[in-house]
């Protein structure tokens, strides 16, 4: 998923002019684009109401509910993406972006810097409120198959949010900026050393990336123990190359594990803490 948000980002903020189909005003494209979030939010709600209410009546209830809860999670993700797309393309909001923020220099308007990335801006808002929302459903999911000290949701949502920062908002913003640049200097824009740093860009990110996701996500060194000591027996049978074993505090909210960096001397494993808790060792493995 984050790699199709990168795409779907990334081709929001090409410089392309958007069209508008309808012939609105930029005010009438922002206000149709505002009743395909709000109809996108209220169905998270209707999601929300169902799975917590369900929960409620019948806790025993809870792997038949996150089941049908997550299929249709993913539905609404793809879904929202596809609903976002219908915005920027055929209700005019990238056209009323473009149109609307815009600075003047040398006498021409212009796309103001960074401005791009107000045209994927309805995804993220419906993104963002989806969080919000759908904390109540995780928590009672949580808290029907026993677990305890689930996090407010303040924390619960900066979780998401820093992952989505390093994942899809770092790779987006600094290619906007090499746009801003592009528009402001075009000078600069012709020049070789900016075309080579530009191709650079990409494989750069990918070696720094995994230095970045420790202090964004707030990583930490797994703990000595038999966890640790057992995968790093695994790691040299394997004969794979890394550079630490991490935890990944997510308070109980997730299960997932990744593998960060290209090269051995920046690469980490990455576990969540309820992987850890929940999984046998030999899926852990």
């Amino acid at each position: 998923m984050p790699i199709l948000l990168v795409l779907f980002v990334t081709a929001a903020c090409l410089p392309v002019p958007w069209v508008n189909p309808l012939g609105l005003t930029a005010g009438g494209a922002a206000g149709l684009t505002a009743a395909v979030v709000g109809t996108s939010l209220a169905a998270a709600v209707a999601l929300r109401a169902w799975a917590v209410r369900a929960l409620r009546r019948d806790p025993a209830r809870r792997a038949g509910v996150a089941r049908v809860y997550g299929r249709l999670r993913r539905l609404f993700g793809l879904t929202n993406l596809a609903l976002a797309a219908g915005a920027i393309a055929g209700l005019g909001w990238g056209w009323a972006v473009q149109h609307t923020l815009t600075v003047t220099r040398f006498g021409f308007e212009q796309l103001a810097p960074f401005a791009e990335l107000a045209v994927p801006l309805p995804y993220f808002v419906v993104l963002v409120g989806g969080w919000v929302l759908y904390y109540d459903a995780e928590r009672a999911l949580h808290a029907a198959g026993g677990g305890k000290n689930f996090p407010s949701r303040l924390t619960y949502v900066l979780g998401h949010a820093r992952l989505m920062a390093l994942m899809v908002g770092l790779p987006v913003t600094l290619y906007a900026g090499l746009q801003s640049l592009g528009r402001f200097y075009p000078e600069l824009a012709t020049a070789d050393a900016f075309r080579l740093g530009s191709l650079a860009l990409l494989p750069g990110l990918a070696m720094v990336m995994p230095l970045l996701a420790k202090p964004l996500l707030g990583l930490r060194r797994l703990p000595d123990g038999p966890t640790r000591d057992r995968l790093e027996a695994l790691a040299r049978r394997l004969r794979f190359r890394y550079t630490d074993l991490l935890l990944w505090p997510t308070h109980g909210t997730m299960a997932n594990a990744l593998i960060a960096g290209l090269i051995p001397q920046a690469r980490y494993v990455v576990f969540t803490d309820r992987i850890l808790d929940e999984f046998p060792a030999d899926e852990v493995d």
